[in-house]
């Protein structure tokens, strides 16, 4: 993008000024997770580049093509209007089969109109879902299930610890845990802290029930 957009800014400067990359975070779909990012591009102030925002961001699109083991790529600007999305549409159905079906067509029917810029779909059903639930031992050692969920939102959707200004730009500090948890049995020996500064294994203290969302 700098290589080919860079000369059109008014300043010579790169056009992109900054990419941040956030995993387990994406503001387009309602499950996030391990299986979820964002990547974030700062440009130059429209006062400083011959190029609109819409032209780079079809750009990228074209120049990402399709990739592998990516089930949906979404390319969006962050300036939404007051209302959020222009349309967005929630489809229900307890057939799954039924339910990605209508989503496809649906998609399909809305990519192909002039007037749609882009679309997408946040279906993900047949994602193995894991529901926890606290334990006797687990009450036992002053563990509410509050806690427990706190512990692991924080471990795995991060923490923001610091945020800052840098220029019109908030900048914030996320910790989260790295990607370590690799199947159900290292999620099983994850460690919990308990009140006494103490830790043990999640499984100790919940009880797993593993099914297919």
């Amino acid at each position: 993008m700098n290589e080919t957009y860079s000369p059109k800014t008014t300043t010579g400067d790169d056009l992109v000024e900054r990419v941040l990359v956030r995993y387990a975070v994406n503001a387009d779909v309602l499950g996030n997770g391990p299986h979820t990012a964002t990547i974030t591009v700062d440009l130059q102030i429209a006062e400083q580049r011959r190029v609109t925002a819409d032209d780079v961001l079809l750009a990228w699109q074209t120049t990402t093509g399709s990739l592998t083991d990516v089930t949906q790529l979404n390319f969006t600007q962050t300036n939404l209007g007051p209302g959020g999305h222009d349309l967005y549409v929630t489809v229900f159905s307890r057939d799954l089969d039924q339910l990605e079906a209508a989503t496809e067509m649906l998609l399909g029917k809305l990519i192909v109109r002039d007037d749609v810029t882009d679309a997408y779909q946040d279906f993900s059903g047949g994602q193995t879902e894991v529901t926890l639930s606290l334990n006797a031992f687990g009450t036992s050692v002053g563990l509410t299930p509050q806690q427990l969920s706190l512990q692991l939102r924080a471990a795995f959707s991060g923490s923001d610890t610091d945020y800052f200004m840098e220029g019109l730009t908030d900048l914030r500090v996320q910790v989260e845990l790295s990607n370590s948890i690799d199947s159900l049995s290292d999620l099983e020996a994850f460690p919990i802290t308990l009140a006494s500064g103490g830790q043990v294994a999640l499984n100790s203290v919940a009880n797993f029930d593993a099914s297919q969302g």
